[in-house]
């Protein structure tokens, strides 16, 4: 009788591991669902000046069709702020020497070289001598680089898509 008893405990345990399991497959499942881009609908975004719209191919490679170079310039920001942040937001602290943020103290040393090489100031006295047409269209001011966000206080302008073989994208 206690061999029967033992084996209903660990029936029982093995039972509830396998249903915590698959509980934890469905939640990782559904939160890397929602880490994805929106690659079907219409966006209102503050910034655009005219309809700016972003068509994907078969292969979700974007296409860009836009009134306007700004407003070409911020959708392609717009789709790689989307497809990329983590690798963009990873490549700008590594320019910047700030990666220890990120992985550890085992990085304090290659965040000491990189301040040394100076990436980071000579990309910021580079923004400085740019144009002024290549700073519009970067959405850029002089003293302050943009961090994905337009320098323009313009209305959020909106276009739309359409779902099909090719899935468009509007920004």
């Amino acid at each position: 009788m206690a061999v029967w008893r033992v084996y209903g405990w660990f029936v029982r345990g093995l039972l509830g591991l396998v249903v915590l399991l698959v509980l934890a497959v469905i939640a990782i499942y559904l939160w890397l669902r929602t880490a994805q881009p929106q690659t079907d609908g219409t966006l209102a975004l503050p910034g655009l000046e005219a309809k700016a719209t972003v068509t994907r191919d078969r292969y979700d490679i974007p296409h860009i069709a836009a009134a306007n170079l700004h407003d070409a310039f911020f959708a392609l920001g717009f789709v790689q702020a989307q497809d990329r942040l983590f690798q963009m937001d990873t490549l700008r602290r590594y320019g910047e020497g700030r990666i220890a943020e990120l992985a550890g103290q085992n990085s304090v040393a290659l965040d000491r070289f990189m301040r040394t090489i100076g990436l980071y100031r000579s990309a910021q006295e580079e923004l400085a001598a740019i144009s002024p047409s290549t700073r519009r269209a970067r959405g850029t001011s002089p003293t302050r680089p943009s961090r994905g966000r337009p320098n323009t206080s313009a209305s959020p302008r909106s276009a739309s898509t359409r779902s099909g073989a090719a899935r468009r994208h509007s920004a």
